[in-house]
C-alpha cells in the first residue's frame, strides 16, 4: 500500500543513502494517516492528491469541495468521489432518523406501560 501511494505521488519518502530504506518522520506519518482515512472512505487517489496538492500550496480549501470537484482531466473519477460524499451525508441523516425513531419507540413503550398499569389498578 505504501509503495502504491508513493508511486502515485501521494507521498514522497526520503531514503537512507546507505541502505535505501525509507525514512518515515512525523510529517510523513501524519500525511499517511490522512491518505489512509480518505482511501478508507473510498476517495480515489486522484481526489486525495488534488486535496493534498492544494494544502501544500498553502491554499485554504473546503476539503469536501476539493475532494468532490475534479480537474479538467479527472472527470472519470468525479462521479465516484461525489457519490461517496453523498452517501456519507445520507448515512449521517439515516443515523439521525434511527435515533429519532428509537426515541419515539421508547416513548410509545413507556406510554403503553403506563396505560397497562393504570388499567390493572
Amino acid at each position: 500500500m505504501l509503495r502504491h501511494w508513493e508511486r502515485n505521488g501521494l507521498i514522497k519518502i526520503a531514503r537512507n543513502p546507505g541502505n535505501r530504506y525509507r525514512l518515515y518522520g512525523m510529517p510523513e506519518i501524519k500525511r499517511l494517516r490522512v491518505i489512509y482515512m480518505l482511501s478508507q472512505a473510498g476517495y480515489s487517489n486522484m481526489a486525495i492528491l488534488r486535496m493534498l496538492s492544494q494544502l501544500e500550496r498553502g491554499n485554504k480549501v473546503d476539503v469536501r469541495y476539493v475532494l468532490d470537484t475534479p480537474g479538467p482531466d479527472e472527470d472519470i473519477f468525479f462521479a465516484a468521489d461525489h457519490r461517496i460524499s453523498t452517501l456519507v451525508n445520507w448515512e449521517r441523516q439515516a443515523k439521525k432518523m434511527i435515533a429519532h425513531l428509537k426515541t419515539m419507540i421508547s416513548r410509545y413503550q413507556h406510554r403503553l406501560s403506563n396505560l397497562s398499569t393504570n388499567v390493572s389498578d
